[in-house]
């Protein structure tokens, strides 16, 4: 029986979310037998993402790289805010930081280059595709970004705010321009 294009997709989506979520962690820690390095699965998840959505990844002009910058850092001001005001961090945030002293090089490639290559994959495009509606698809997208990094309901406003910040972007300019700002955002949240 042949699938639709429609049920392969999804059948692709969920492929790369149970690699992403399982094998991928599993993997890297039978290798390294350190629960730390467990965490890097986006590592080997990204180049098979950048290869299966390879035609879903568009050449953005410098109108949108600078949109993308902007959003960027406008999501950033408005999490230091929010942050300033209401200081709270997330176990999500403490994981990083102990993981950033201990594998400072890879975690920092893998917070800036191959974690905004799965995240988006999986929260922006994923999401969009599978829920035609695009208000009920951001909201979605939105939650789930944020109950995928915490599930404390205090620390999870931020990670709703940039959630639907790389919701604006996907909407806006499509996959590419989400995963650069969430790159850029990461980067700004790890040398800043």
């Amino acid at each position: 029986m042949a699938l639709s294009e429609k049920k392969k997709k999804i059948c692709t989506y969920l492929f790369v979310v149970v690699l992403w979520q399982f094998i991928a962690p599993v993997f890297l820690y039978l290798l390294f037998r350190d629960i730390h390095i467990s965490v890097f699965g986006d590592i080997i998840v990204a180049p098979i993402i950048l290869y299966i959505f390879r035609k879903n990844y568009q050449k953005l002009s410098l109108k949108e790289i600078l949109e993308a910058v902007v959003m960027a850092i406008g999501g950033f001001v408005i999490v230091a805010v929010i942050l300033y005001f209401f200081p709270m961090k997330s176990l999500n945030q403490q994981m990083i930081e102990e993981i950033l002293q201990t594998y400072p090089i890879l975690s920092c490639l893998s917070a800036i280059l191959f974690a905004p290559i799965v995240e988006e994959a999986i929260f922006r495009m994923m999401i969009f595709t599978l829920i035609k509606n695009r208000w009920v698809a951001l909201a979605t997208s939105t939650i789930l970004f944020a109950f995928a990094h915490t599930i404390n309901l205090v620390t999870i406003i931020p990670y709703l705010v940039v959630g639907f910040i790389m919701c604006i972007a996907y909407m806006r300019h499509g996959l590419t321009s989400a995963t650069l700002t969430h790159m850029i955002y990461n980067a700004l949240g790890i040398f800043i």
